[in-house]
């Protein structure tokens, strides 16, 4: 059984005209009716999204105990919630009645009603911003004016952290002015402090002065240094690469399950393609993260599959995956192995070097926890030893190992994964 976590969301996080908040209602409204459609009993289950301390339920909502909650969040604060929940009890699955798919989807719900609110705030600011500027007149017509404006109202994280971007890749560049401001914003408080910052020695630590970043000036300085489009560009590149923090968290943390990872790839696949706006260089480790965590460690097989593989192919891959619910388990060798074969052909086979016919079936692949998952629940445990036996027994034990996999059954997650 699940209980809901009823935090109240801080009041006022989302602020704006009384049409923005009718929008907001209104999308709140419209997802309590078709929520329930989406789960395991529809006739049953009911929906509740509270949000800035309004609550919207579907029709004939009655309080239930069995209930899957999960917060709804812009910007880093709740905002609200959006459960589900079975107005009758119900056999237990994954968690409490609910299946893991379940709550995979739930979340997904949330993080859409969550850009929902961002957006609409987000056009409100820039109606603000373009209202400021008609009536205080034009000024200084810098292109990234409007867009960085909006981004330090909107995520003032984001905002410090990619004028510090600037002022870093100014500094590089050897602009004596950027590592003025960097000296200023790291400041330990003396300028004792600042001439021997070179020795390696433990020290007080100090909070970092923002008011340089959050001025306009780390960017009026890159203007004096690049161009309008090239500040933009960066800007946007930086922002792609913020985003895509999160999965490279996921993919490098050894503790996240495969469909853990599976959910984060397919929630970035665009900015992390293979002709995304990341940095080529965070592609290749990409690349390499991916190829270790679904296929193998081993670096003679990584270091062919790295110019054969694209980051695509894994997201092809995750659609043909039969995996436990907390997989952790790879394809297996043979599997790698023909695998890659495959995107070997496909790319010789391409720029007038043929290779001939090749045809690959349709293939699903079973992750190899899984085939252990089989292995205990049909207490076959003995079988992994006819490996080290003597040839001459592993021939005479063959057909009765083949009718004992025969007479097995698989377990239960697996079939679901099936």
């Amino acid at each position: 059984m699940v209980l809901a976590n009823r935090n109240t969301p801080e009041q006022g996080v989302i602020s704006g005209t009384a049409a923005a908040v009718a929008d907001a209602e209104e999308v709140c409204r419209r997802v309590c009716r078709v929520l329930p459609e989406g789960w395991q009993y529809p006739d049953i289950c009911q929906a509740e999204i509270v949000f800035e301390g309004d609550v919207f339920r579907s029709p004939g909502y009655i309080p239930s105990t069995a209930i899957l909650s999960v917060p709804i969040t812009v910007q880093d604060r709740q905002v609200g919630t959006v459960s589900v929940s079975y107005r009758e009890d119900r056999p237990d699955a994954d968690d409490g009645p609910f299946l893991i798919e379940e709550k995979r989807l739930i979340h997904t719900v949330a993080e859409r009603i969550a850009h929902f609110m961002l957006f609409k705030m987000l056009g409100e600011i820039r109606e603000e911003w373009r209202e400021a500027r008609l009536n205080n007149g034009p000024g200084r017509n810098y292109m990234w004016a409007a867009p960085l404006q909006m981004l330090r109202d909107s995520d003032r994280q984001l905002y410090l952290r990619i004028a510090r971007k600037f002022l870093n890749h100014l500094s590089l560049a050897g602009v004596a002015e950027a590592q003025a401001i960097l000296a200023r914003v790291d400041s330990t408080g003396s300028e004792a402090d600042l001439v021997s910052a070179d020795v390696n020695i433990p020290g007080q630590r100090f909070e970092p002065d923002e008011t340089a970043l959050m001025s306009d000036a780390p960017f009026e300085l890159a203007s004096r240094h690049m161009g309008d489009k090239e500040i933009l560009r960066r800007v946007q590149q930086w922002m792609q690469e913020d985003r895509a923090g999160f999965f490279l968290k996921v993919l490098d943390n050894p503790r996240s399950s495969l469909h853990e990872i599976a959910d984060a790839l397919r929630r970035y696949h665009h900015m992390a393609s293979d002709k995304g706006m990341l940095p080529r260089s965070t592609r290749d480790g990409l690349r390499v993260s991916l190829i270790r965590r679904f296929l193998t460690e081993q670096l003679d097989y990584i270091k062919v599959a790295k110019n054969f593989f694209r980051i695509s192919d894994f997201t092809d891959l995750l659609d043909r995956m039969v995996l436990p619910v907390e997989s952790h388990g790879r394809l297996g060798g043979k599997g790698s192995g023909l695998l890659l074969a495959e995107h070997i052909l496909e790319r010789c086979s391409s720029g007038g070097r043929s290779v001939g016919e090749v045809k690959v079936p349709r293939t699903w692949y079973v992750a190899s926890d899984a085939l252990l998952d089989f292995i205990a629940h049909n207490d076959l445990e003995d079988a992994l030893e006819q490996k080290y036996k003597d040839i001459e027994q592993v021939r005479q034990e063959y057909p009765n190992i083949i009718q004992l996999f025969k007479n097995s059954a698989f377990p239960p997650e697996l079939v679901k994964g099936l």
